[in-house]
């Protein structure tokens, strides 16, 4: 990390709906309580910190060492918004063993890098910590542990350093001053009402923290930062009962000390709607949401987590329906049920208002759908779609085809532990929820969505620069809730089976017309194609039953003209999410059964599309790589085209995007590297035109 630079902000990994769909087996009684990964220990050293080791070997080798302190921005005084993440900082700005920027300079030559390896986030009940080493040297991995244990007892809080921090936070600060952090507080504030989490943002009160001393953060550190409200996690390829060692050898013997009583968090239970503008002079974008919040609940016994299940297949079910209905309409209901920061959900249903569509047509289209939703049940075909997923990509877990990365899984764990509930193996997923699955009736999803639905405590949210008040009044919304009925949609099937798509006229085969053994790698071979390519064949390369397929070619963001440079980015993504005759949805499910991946990167020098397949999948692999290089993908809907618009016009217009943009332009001295204009925004919705940009760039005879 370069001491004075401004550190960018940790991206949580998004968690798979799989980690909430850990349900029951019929033969146990519902609410008998859940079983725990048979591999993890956890325990409590003679201070009261807590640990928790993990193995797990993937990658090979890694180890992902986190240390958590239950005290974040909620546990600030009035007087003290912004200490928290100000502690957060100064921990890397001297400790006893590592004054001044020595640790972060160690760190360095320890060969890790700050983002990459080390990073710390600081949120509304926790603040963590986070090393990850490559493997598991013993000097290497002693020192680390030194370090947690400098953090963890031995910040010095220099007031020189605090002064030069300062400049930091406060450059952190404005780079976050997007649409987003602007009316972010608001949203909360009418969704949680008298929770104190609006005005508790982790960056903080720029007020507090301009006159912050050393002695007051020093204060609010040894306050919390006692080893009874620390926790140590330990996730990668190692011994369990080595790392317990470590972990009591290293941070063991610092002293106990006692944890402030903390008063009881206000979780307030609403019964009304209420009505709410996001106005901001940057945000383009009008929309119509109704969202309504779901009670918090602890899946710590099987009847909780079925009913959690429930709830996200329902959600599936309705977002799919929603989605399919939108082709050729200009807007289409978006469904979410987003998290709260006191642990409850909040189901969003939310509607593009494009421009010239009146208020109350936006209002009358977003409760009818809702409406539309709520009377009509989802169809055994709409279910068995993305039962199909769930259940294939469980089995995929289980059987260890898709092994979960130890990024992903202590991530799991430690919300786990937050949140008071167990952690499963695959294993245990897999047998805890597939029986259940397989007896899952429309119906029940059905119900689910109902139950949702009749939450009472609603806000009604209106986006848009032009909406300084709300343009319905509640009563008038009220009439048009009781008014509107239902349209009536016949509900969409599924009538195309993915599991035989296949080109329609296969390729015609070429020939090799020259073989040669690689040297330095037994039984590797260089075939030249008759089409001018170059194949490499690696045998052995590949874990398992698995095959890798890599297209590689050496051309890439640099060769392309410079209206088609913005635009390739986006056109190899697609590449991973769509095909010919199936949308994003149908697509997924077809890599899904076959187990199939696809990644694709393209940079100035160079571009490639990697495929991973089972072995017994591989012709499928082949038709796919072919496929995607040849056909056109689905044209882009009207509705599809609209929220692409004004998403990337936000985009292009924001304070951040331009500088970001501003310092490509200056590094790279590239005048290609500008910001998206109107002409790109429309062709970045072109399929064809994608297509023509990823064959530009990967074609023979260079890949």
């Amino acid at each position: 990390m370069p001491p004075r630079s401004v550190r960018p902000p940790v991206r949580q990994p998004v968690a798979l709906l799989l980690a909430c769909l850990l349900a029951a087996a019929l033969p146990v009684r519902a609410d008998s309580p859940l079983p725990s990964h048979p591999e993890l220990r956890t325990g409590r050293l003679g201070n009261g910190m807590g640990w928790s080791v993990l193995p797990n070997p993937h990658p090979k080798g890694q180890l992902h060492l986190w240390l958590t302190v239950d005290a974040g921005a909620m546990d600030e005084a009035d007087d003290e918004r912004g200490y928290a993440h100000f502690v957060e900082h100064m921990l890397f700005n001297g400790t006893a063993r590592y004054p001044g920027n020595r640790l972060v300079e160690r760190l360095e030559t320890l060969g890790l890098r700050f983002g990459r390896d080390v990073n710390a986030l600081t949120g509304h009940h926790q603040t963590r910590y986070m090393i990850t080493l490559p493997d598991g040297e013993p000097a290497r991995l002693a020192e680390v542990l030194g370090i947690f244990r400098e953090w963890a007892a031995h910040a010095t809080f220099s007031p020189d350093e605090v002064i030069r921090e300062r400049g930091v936070i406060e450059a952190e600060w404005r780079a976050r001053q997007g649409p987003g952090q602007r009316l972010s507080p608001r949203l909360i504030s009418a969704v949680l009402p008298g929770s104190g989490y609006p005005e508790r943002n982790p960056i903080g009160v720029m007020e507090h923290v301009q006159s912050a001393e050393a002695p007051h953060l020093k204060a609010f550190y040894e306050r919390w930062y006692a080893p009874g409200n620390m926790h140590f996690l330990a996730v990668g390829d190692l011994s369990s009962q080595h790392m317990q060692s470590l972990i009591e050898r290293a941070l063991g013997d610092l002293p106990a000390r006692p944890v402030p009583e903390r008063g009881p968090r206000l979780r307030p239970e609403i019964d009304g709607t209420r009505h709410l503008t996001l106005a901001d002079p940057e945000r383009s974008a009008r929309a119509l949401a109704l969202a309504q919040r779901q009670p918090r609940r602890v899946m710590d016994s099987q009847a909780a987590v079925w009913a959690h299940t429930r709830e996200n297949l329902a959600l599936r079910l309705a977002s799919q329906r929603s989605t399919d209905r939108q082709q050729g309409r200009r807007a289409g209901l978006n469904l979410q049920l987003m998290p709260l920061p006191d642990g409850s959900r909040m189901l969003q249903a939310r509607l593009p208002l494009p421009e010239g569509m009146r208020a109350e047509d936006g209002a009358r289209q977003l409760l009818a759908e809702l409406g539309d939703l709520d009377h009509n049940s989802f169809s055994p075909a709409e279910l068995q779609h993305q039962r199909g997923l769930l259940v294939t990509s469980l089995e995929r877990l289980a059987s260890g085809a898709a092994p979960l990365d130890s990024r992903t899984l202590i991530g799991r764990l430690d919300a786990a532990r937050n949140n008071g509930e167990p952690l499963l193996s695959p294993s245990q997923q897999h047998a805890l929820l597939a029986d259940r699955l397989n007896t899952l009736t429309p119906g029940e999803l059905h119900q689910a969505w109902k139950d949702m639905r009749a939450s009472s405590d609603k806000v009604v949210i209106w986006e848009g620069r032009d909406f300084d008040t709300p343009p319905l009044d509640a009563a008038h919304f009220a009439r048009l809730e009781d008014s509107v009925q239902p349209a009536a949609v016949t509900p969409v099937r599924h009538s195309q089976d993915v599991r035989f798509i296949r080109l329609m006229d296969p390729p015609t085969a070429g020939s090799i017309i020259n073989s040669a053994h690689l040297e330095g790698i037994p039984g590797a071979e260089a075939w030249t194609l008759s089409n001018g390519m170059t194949a490499l064949i690696v045998p052995g390369a590949a874990r398992g039953n698995t095959t890798t397929i890599g297209l590689h070619s050496p051309r890439g963001l640099l060769h392309l003209s410079d209206s088609n440079y913005s635009l390739a980015g986006q056109a190899f993504s697609w590449l991973e999410r769509r095909t010919i005759n199936l949308n994003s949805e149908s697509f997924a499910h077809w890599k899904a059964q076959r187990g199939i991946g696809i990644r694709t990167t393209v940079a100035d020098l160079g571009s490639q599309i990697v495929i991973s397949s089972p072995d017994k999948h591989l012709e499928d692999a082949f038709q796919l790589l072919h496929l995607q290089l040849t056909r056109p993908r689905p044209s882009t809907t009207p509705a599809q085209l609209a929220r692409i618009r004004t998403a990337l016009k936000e985009q292009a217009s924001s304070p951040a995007w331009q500088l970001k943009n501003a310092l490509r332009q200056h590094l790279l001295d590239d005048p290609r590297s500008t910001a998206l204009d109107g002409e790109n925004i429309l062709w970045l919705a072109d399929t064809l035109r994608a297509r023509d940009i990823v064959r530009a760039l990967i074609a023979p005879p260079d890949c």
